[in-house]
């Protein structure tokens, strides 16, 4: 079975460093639906390397990759989902 991975950049606030990062790597897209939707409160990031386990509170932006839109913006949830809910009414 093939998983549906997209890659992303993630924008997050570090405790152990004390400031805001930006990192990127591929996600499931389930799971970043999931956590769009307010179903799942953290997301994992992979790379051939590792992976590496973000909570919800943490997190400021996810963008993709390669379309550049964001996926999910802390604080305007619902109107990049509202956003995306208008796009796929059109098609």
């Amino acid at each position: 079975m093939l998983e549906n991975r997209i890659a992303v950049i993630v924008s997050f606030y570090d405790h152990e460093i004390g400031k805001d990062l930006v990192i990127y790597g591929d996600v499931e897209e389930v799971k970043l639906v999931q956590f769009e939707t307010n179903e799942d409160s953290w997301i994992t990031l992979t790379d051939p390397y590792r992976s590496l386990t973000i909570p919800k509170i943490d997190v400021k932006c996810i963008s993709d990759l390669k379309k550049g839109e964001d996926r999910y913006r802390k604080g305007d949830e619902n109107a990049i989902l509202n956003k995306k809910a208008g796009n796929l009414a059109l098609t």
